[in-house]
């Protein structure tokens, strides 16, 4: 059977720290994969592109075997849920959602690695954002909570894209991602812009490597795009020996271990306590705690990044084996 890898990711690397794509991950695993619609019988979206769907509709292969898996949020791609009525898929994977919350979900696949080692250097004072400064105008997002807490929150280091750049691109982004929320038919939050405009002066800059910034601190502030769905980025901090303080969705249904995290909402409040806790925390229990769950045979199965995508392997191959 040949199998069709195609979509907005499908030709991107999975994660900094694995030059896998899920084309060449699903070939790895033993799958014929073409990039070619018309010559698979089975489709598999990795989330959309515009051109991949009208393909598909022409060649009529919603009637065969489709496959999507949903890997961004309505916050970032508005027009998601339309876009998945109009196109009738065989089978939706919504990755990264919780567990029970649609008919096939599959944790956001994480590289694994060893836990960064801490010096002498950590910061026992402060705590450490790894995140990209964005823009939506959709209910839910979470980008201008990060701008809140990174203008006020005082002794957090705030790495990332998007936190220096020209005041035209932004306001060429602001209309952008409007019109975008406008043509979806979501009513455009206007909340979200706050501090948009505004440059942050404390900025340090784009880490080419995140485990090389977070092996200097104690604690990372992350925050997920919206609470639609938890990503790589709990796991960055972890994997980055950092105590997360974490604003997502909520953790017990994930069955990650409270102890590991400090969970809060997205109150500025609410994150100064928790940095102020975590910073006080014994760091060496925290650590020991985290590498017996890391080590679990059942946390690699449900988290690590051969083991979700072999899943999705075995998902096509067992629609195969229905026709």
């Amino acid at each position: 059977m040949r199998v069709a890898c195609v979509g907005r990711y499908s030709e991107t690397p999975i994660s900094p720290y694995s030059q896998a794509t899920p084309f060449s991950k699903l070939r790895e695993l033993g799958l014929d994969v073409t990039k070619s619609i018309e010559d698979a019988e089975t489709v598999v979206f990795f989330d959309f592109l515009r051109k991949d769907l009208q393909t598909l509709q022409k060649t009529k292969s919603t009637e065969r075997n489709s496959i999507l898996i949903v890997m961004e949020p309505q916050v970032v791609i508005p027009q998601k849920s339309s876009k998945i009525r109009k196109y009738k898929f065989s089978k939706l994977c919504f990755l990264g959602r919780p567990p029970g919350s649609s008919e096939w979900n599959l944790n956001w696949p994480q590289p694994w690695r060893e836990v960064i080692p801490k010096s002498s250097s950590v910061s026992m004072h402060g705590a450490v954002m790894i995140a990209g400064n964005k823009l939506s105008f959709v209910e839910g997002e979470l980008y201008s909570f990060r701008r809140e807490c990174a203008f006020g929150i005082k002794n957090l280091d705030v790495y990332g894209v998007g936190w220096n750049s020209r005041t035209w691109l932004r306001i060429k982004i602001f209309v952008s991602e409007l019109l975008r929320a406008c043509s979806a038919g979501y009513f455009p939050q206007f909340k979200s812009p706050k501090y948009w405009l505004k440059r942050l002066k404390s900025w340090k800059g784009s880490p080419g490597n995140k485990d090389a910034v977070l092996a200097h601190y104690k604690v990372s502030l992350v925050i997920e795009n919206s609470y639609e769905f938890l990503t790589e980025k709990l796991f960055d901090s972890f994997f980055g020996g950092c105590i997360p303080v974490y604003i997502g969705p909520n953790l017990e249904n994930y069955q990650i271990p409270r102890e590991l995290v400090i969970q809060v909402n997205a109150d500025i409040d609410q994150v100064k306590i928790g940095i102020d806790t975590a910073l006080r925390m014994d760091y060496e229990t925290w650590r020991e705690n985290l590498s017996k769950w890391l080590n679990l045979p059942s946390t690699k199965q449900e988290w690590m990044l051969d083991e979700i995508y072999q899943k999705i392997v075995d998902q096509i191959n067992a629609i195969k084996a229905q026709n």
